[in-house]
């Protein structure tokens, strides 16, 4: 979540769920901007691809992670979506004329 007025703008939120025990743990952390946290993909390999969907929407770095890179946008795509600070609009715009050489429909 995106908090752009606090000094420690994201809450991350990791949900655990066991099956065996049918119980579930929730994990909370604030995150400022530009501060990284520990992957957790070692020791739950499925945190992999959430993780890189966290650092491809909002910018968060997972220290290391084994490819942390962005998986639903292109390599180029500049900025963070899900930010409340992003102007998507201008972002699309942008790139559709760089990449495809049209006008945007926007």
């Amino acid at each position: 979540m995106d908090w752009p007025k606090r000094e420690k703008r994201f809450d991350l939120v990791l949900i655990l769920y066991s099956f065996a025990k049918n119980e579930r743990l929730r994990i909370k952390a604030q995150v400022g901007e530009g501060e990284g946290v520990p992957t957790v993909s070692g020791i739950w390999p499925t945190a992999d691809w959430l993780e890189r969907e966290v650092y491809d929407m909002f910018g968060i770095t997972f220290s290391g992670h084994p490819r942390l890179t962005r998986l639903l946008l292109p390599e180029e795509w500049e900025g963070f979506p899900l930010r409340k600070d992003y102007d998507i609009l201008q972002q699309d715009d942008a790139w559709v004329r760089e990449n495809l050489g049209i006008e945007s429909g926007q």
